[in-house]
């Protein structure tokens, strides 16, 4: 991807861009536009392969602020989305407990958890015999941690006490930290660090984005309205139904907010290439990464 006379293009160079550098200008010349992409790239993070524009703009579900009453309903949506209507977290649970077992690790560690959806689904997977399930967070939720703990005594065992990722922790070499739609969230200049703490507080680190910078992944992100719409629906009868429906149908603040967060997600997603240059340089030899890049989501593991 290049920025041609202030305009966005991808494929074939329609002429060189304003200030492009004189190495840069040779691999123009020799019509090289791999070479010419990763220059761009690593002169200019914003520019990267294969990506609309990487931006880091703000999201409400990051805001500090927001009611506790939309957040619940965006978590609830997101969980929906996410387990109902596609099937990513089970996805994303299924390749955890692959790894951890082809790695011989006895603990699984759910960084930024949330509600816990990862542990949840690893907690009923009956391959996690012997398998310790770590669900935490900077802002942990108690209840639902509580409810997994009494439901799986003796297999979740959750960190109650607020746990910054971008901080190194000893959880140990056989321990697998995992993080579910998780790391877009993290501010750009704060990413590299984050990556080399993680890295150093566990033996093995999958890193699971349930969106992509690309344009037909921000083109599906519109088709959230539907699930966003029907939620109400699906929770007819249960605890916060009333909530639902204002937030949802009556005063549908949750739908728009969906929208825009999904949007601006897709826009701070890193490049497959991105993730490969960043983690040989933090992971080093030993540790090579995976990047296994799908329409509208994005696995990484080291």
């Amino acid at each position: 991807m290049i920025i041609s006379g202030g305009t966005l293009s991808t494929g074939r160079v329609e002429r060189i861009p304003f200030g492009l550098a004189a190495s840069n200008v040779e691999a123009y010349n020799r019509g090289s536009l791999e070479l010419l992409d990763e220059r761009l790239a690593e002169q200019h993070p914003a520019m990267e392969k294969g990506a609309v524009w990487i931006m880091h703009l703000f999201e409400f579900n990051d805001l500090a602020h927001i009611p506790a009453s939309i957040r619940q309903t965006l978590l609830e949506l997101m969980e929906s989305c996410n387990r109902g209507f596609r099937s990513f977290n089970q996805r994303a649970a299924s390749e955890a407990m692959d790894q951890a077992k082809q790695k011989s690790c006895r603990t699984i560690v759910e960084l930024g958890a949330g509600v816990a959806p990862l542990t949840k689904l690893l907690a009923e997977d009956a391959r996690q015999t012997g398998i310790r399930l770590v669900p935490c967070d900077l802002f942990p939720d108690v209840a639902s941690y509580r409810a997994l703990e009494q439901s799986y005594p003796g297999v979740v065992k959750p960190l109650y006490s607020q746990v910054d990722y971008s901080r190194q922790h000893d959880f140990g070499p056989d321990a697998l930290a995992a993080l579910v739609g998780t790391f877009h969230h993290i501010p750009p200049k704060l990413r590299k660090q984050t990556l080399q703490a993680i890295t150093k507080s566990a033996g093995r680190v999958m890193v699971f984005e349930p969106l992509r910078n690309t344009p037909i992944s921000i083109f599906l992100v519109f088709f959230s309205i539907v699930p966003a719409l029907l939620l109400p629906l699906f929770g007819m009868g249960s605890r916060g139904a009333l909530r639902r429906v204002l937030l949802c149908w009556l005063l549908p603040v949750v739908p728009c907010i969906f929208l825009w967060d999904g949007v601006v997600s897709c826009l701070r997603q890193w490049s497959p290439a991105r993730w490969q240059r960043e983690l040989r340089e933090i992971a080093g030899p030993t540790r090579p990464p995976t990047v296994t890049a799908g329409i509208h989501s994005l696995v990484v593991s080291w």
